[in-house]
């Protein structure tokens, strides 16, 4: 099973899903499913979706290591820094400007990225996957890391939480839906109350203190 379901109570439950295993080149790993009840994407996709149709009329947070939607570097934002000395990404010390092979290669990672980049097309089957799934059932609430920022997205009826960076702290731009990105490293916190109302905050370091940068309600109330 590449996915796991916990209820904390009759008002909220969390899907834990195996993302990597979604994006794994199978071909490199051929007994990667062996023992397994689900073999197959399409048999995830079904199976996925069976399972978030329970939670309709709950809270749910969908937990998977790659965010559906990110505006971080896997998103394809990148830096000023990225395009113009590129070799830092190898080192943090080689900074030989070369803004042309810098942009040339962002430009790559962007439209033709690997498996760990939103631009890739496993990645994107995964987003078409688990975001049908939730749109098809009603609103949810995914939380994720990867990419090394703070971000809050919401896009149809979905709330997207990316909270990567709790060592260190990459930069994020602004994109559709967004309503906050920030990049540096923090952390996130959720309140769940009995009405069915949930607050998110993020926190960062400040002169040594923790600081909420971003604090809102993300849903106002839900009737179960």
């Amino acid at each position: 099973m590449f996915f796991k379901t916990i209820d904390i109570n009759d008002q909220l439950g969390i899907i834990a899903v195996d993302s990597e295993w979604y994006l794994h080149d199978w071909n490199q790993e051929t007994e990667i499913n062996d023992g397994c009840e689900i073999k197959s994407l399409k048999v995830f996709d079904f199976n996925f979706q069976d399972e978030i149709r329970k939670y309709r009329n709950k809270n749910a947070i969908i937990l998977m290591h790659h965010p559906p939607v990110s505006y971080g570097t896997y998103g394809g934002r990148y830096t000023a820094k990225e395009h113009i000395f590129p070799l830092t990404a190898l080192n943090k010390n080689l900074y030989l400007p070369l803004p042309l092979l810098g942009s040339a290669a962002m430009f790559a990672r962007s439209t033709f990225g690997g498996r760990q980049s939103a631009s890739n097309g496993q990645y994107k089957l995964l987003r078409e996957s688990v975001m049908g799934s939730a749109e098809k059932n009603g609103s949810y609430i995914f939380a994720s890391s990867h990419d090394r920022s703070l971000q809050y997205i919401q896009e149809n009826d979905q709330h997207f939480i990316v909270a990567g960076s709790a060592a260190q702290g990459s930069p994020a731009g602004l994109g559709e839906g967004a309503e906050f990105t920030y990049g540096a490293p923090g952390f996130t916190q959720l309140d769940f109350y009995e009405d069915g109302s949930v607050w998110l905050q993020f926190w960062t370091e400040m002169d040594g203190k923790g600081k909420v940068v971003f604090r809102k309600k993300i849903i106002v109330q839900k009737k179960f």
